[in-house]
């Protein structure tokens, strides 16, 4: 270790203050005032570590890169454009300056007056096209040309919005806000597209051109939407995915062909790249500072450089899968808090980074954002449980049910750039989105905390990203909060057999209760049946007229007994009709028959046969004058004889009494 001359003291002041002197090596056992330092090391990130004998230890950082802002003469830089390694061109709100980078002074102001100038481009003949509110100005080694509406005819206002050379005759135009034309800068001639390309007033204010790889094909930006000119043809056509970049944004603020070809869009709500026919949009998810895109720009490395409202980025495609590897450069790193220019962004040959801004110029040295070489990993630094503090390296948590409040603390140890680092979490039985963390302000430690988590197994997975947007390894940590004694699963089975139990009783005493209510009503059926079934014979022991509905209990038995009734007086006069007939003509068999009048009437099959031909007889007894012989033989019976004794047995009294009027019977 080589000595220093410096003092600790002041260097330790350097730093806390100034963030810029850092001590190159140090001898243990040198003093500053009444301290000594005992141990001296450098680390991997090129931080240097002091162990001194009464502070405590020193850590010094090491230099992220220099930013400084260039204030420009009392006026506001709006763009930019190299010249060669040193010369650069800036427009002013105020003025138009020659700017040696070398110096970073103004060399000379070539135009003065308020320009408003709102796109800058630079040809492959070294002049610089400028779009001013005056008109065009055309600057080439060391003088200017203006193109204004006295000076072109044709030209309907002196505010010109971008020039864009289209060959070596001709220049892309926008005069005023839409207005879209040819420019011949040798004859000042001014041709207009918008007369045979109507649909160019379609679109609202233009904002810049960019020319594609056919140079034939200009991609021109606007406030609603983009297309593409065909400078040959003279003709429009509509980018195959402008519907998908609409669907996000349509104000477009800055554009931009890289060298492998793919087309980056600037909006006010992300970043639209365009590659091999496919669209993928870059926000803040993905690491961007914000997503208002201010200017686009692109290093000899191809890394592209974009600026936003409120900070820059450096962006490179990763191969194969074409994600996004995004280093932002924020106030952390030493950016101004200024707000950034639309398409005010230069990019000298030297690897420097101009950009615009409302406080001046803001330059950066690309060369000293490097990759990082792997992203931070995480450790876990502190472990509270209901304001407790547990042991850190318990692998698994097994916590009672009041211990539901975990607060976790973890950091990536990186003291070099503490502030860049981001972090985010989740609980994979509660989600699956990420979830950014409280950090303690610098960046250093990051707080999980969880709050009234019912019992169950939970794990945390935590991730840590530096200014490169690449997270980490995932951390992870298990813990286990038991349920209470009320809610553990053999009380639950108790639960359930009590419950089956109660359940059961339940169960046991609504069928008690259901089978005597049913045995009830069963009971009641039957003696309403058995009643019925009383009625019904006594109406037919007793009526001389038969009433089917009377003597039933049922539409079913109501629909037999018609039938027998029919049957058997289509049979009245055959004195040979029987049971058997009766049974084949009603489609039943015998023996079913003789139980459906049992259950019904209580006689035989037989007996209603001749019950139903004595009740007919009495009818036409009381209708007719026709001789008992006679009419017996009408009625069925074989002899009159046979049927006198039926008669009798049935109303008490013989035919003839019957007849006369002598009958008791009903």
């Amino acid at each position: 270790m080589n000595e220093h001359t410096d003092s600790l003291a002041q260097r330790k002041h350097d730093y806390l203050y100034s963030h810029t002197t850092l001590l190159d090596s140090i001898r243990p056992g040198s003093s500053f005032e009444d301290d000594y330092i005992m141990a001296y090391c450098h680390d991997s990130k090129d931080g240097h570590w002091y162990g001194l004998q009464n502070s405590g230890v020193l850590y010094i950082p090491p230099a992220v890169g220099s930013i400084r802002i260039i204030p420009l003469e009392k006026d506001i830089p709006r763009k930019m454009v190299a010249l060669d390694s040193q010369m650069m061109l800036i427009a002013g709100l105020w003025g138009l300056y020659l700017f040696n980078t070398e110096t970073q002074q103004v060399v000379r102001k070539l135009v003065n007056g308020n320009l408003f100038t709102s796109e800058m481009y630079a040809d492959h003949h070294g002049r610089v096209w400028i779009s001013t509110n005056k008109g065009l100005y055309c600057y080439s080694h060391g003088e200017t040309q203006l193109f204004h509406k006295a000076n072109v005819p044709g030209f309907v206002h002196d505010f010109v919005r971008f020039a864009v050379p289209v060959d070596e005759q001709r220049m892309l135009v926008c005069n005023y806000m839409h207005n879209l034309g040819y420019l011949y800068p040798r004859q000042h001639q001014w041709t207009l597209l918008n007369s045979q390309l109507p649909e160019l007033d379609n679109y609202r204010t233009m904002i810049v051109a960019e020319p594609l790889s056919n140079r034939n094909h200009i991609a021109v930006c606007t406030q609603n939407g983009f297309f593409i000119l065909d400078t040959r043809a003279d003709t429009l056509m509509r980018h195959p995915l402008v519907q998908q970049v609409a669907h996000f944004c349509r104000k477009y603020n800055c554009i931009l062909h890289d060298r492998t070809g793919r087309l980056w869009v600037g909006t006010q709500n992300g970043l639209i790249l365009i590659a091999e026919g496919k669209l993928q949009r870059i926000t803040r998810a993905e690491g961007l500072s914000n997503q208002c895109i201010q200017a686009i720009a692109e290093d000899l490395k191809g890394y592209i450089w974009i600026s936003t409202s409120s900070g820059v980025n450096r962006i490179r495609i990763n191969e194969p899968d074409n994600t996004p590897h995004i280093r932002a450069i924020t106030v952390n790193d030493g950016l101004p808090a200024v707000e950034m220019i639309e398409r005010g962004i230069c990019m000298m040959p030297d690897g420097k980074l101009y950009l615009a801004s409302s406080e001046g110029i803001v330059v950066l040295s690309t060369m000293d954002f490097t990759d990082v070489p792997s992203p931070p990993t995480l450790e876990l630094v502190g472990l509270t449980v209901a304001e407790e503090q547990f042991p850190m390296d318990t692998l698994s948590l097994v916590l009672n049910y009041r211990q539901n409040h975990i607060e976790l603390q973890v950091s990536t140890l990186d003291y070099a750039h503490p502030k860049n680092t981001r972090y985010r979490y989740r609980v994979l039985q509660l989600e699956d989105g990420w979830h950014a963390t409280t950090d303690d302000g610098d960046g250093r430690l990051a707080t999980i905390r969880l709050s009234a988590l019912p019992p169950g197994r939970y794990t945390v997975e935590v991730q840590a990203s530096s200014s490169d947007n690449l997270w980490g390894e995932t951390f992870r940590k298990t813990f286990i909060i038991q349920p209470p004694i009320w809610l553990t699963w053999w009380a639950k089975v108790i639960y359930l057999l009590i419950g089956l139990i109660g359940l059961i009783t339940l169960m046991s005493e609504y069928l008690r209760r259901k089978r005597g209510k049913m045995q009830r009503e069963n009971e009641q059926r039957i003696n309403e049946l058995f009643e019925l079934r009383e009625n019904a014979r006594h109406q037919f022991a007793q009526a001389v007229e038969i009433d089917p509905e009377r003597l039933t209990t049922s539409s079913e038995e109501q629909q037999l007994i018609e039938r027998m009734l029919r049957v058997i007086g289509e049979n009245m006069s055959n004195t040979n009709y029987s049971v058997d007939l009766l049974a084949r003509d009603i489609g039943m068999s015998r023996a079913n028959l003789y139980k459906k009048m049992q259950t019904m009437l209580g006689v035989t099959p037989n007996d209603f046969i001749r019950n139903v031909r004595l009740k007919h007889a009495a009818e036409l007894l009381m209708k007719s004058q026709v001789p008992v012989n006679q009419l017996s033989l009408m009625v069925g019976f074989q002899t009159p004889r046979y049927f006198s004794q039926c008669f009798r047995k049935m109303f008490g009294v013989t035919p003839t009494e019957y007849r006369e009027g002598k009958s008791t019977a009903p």
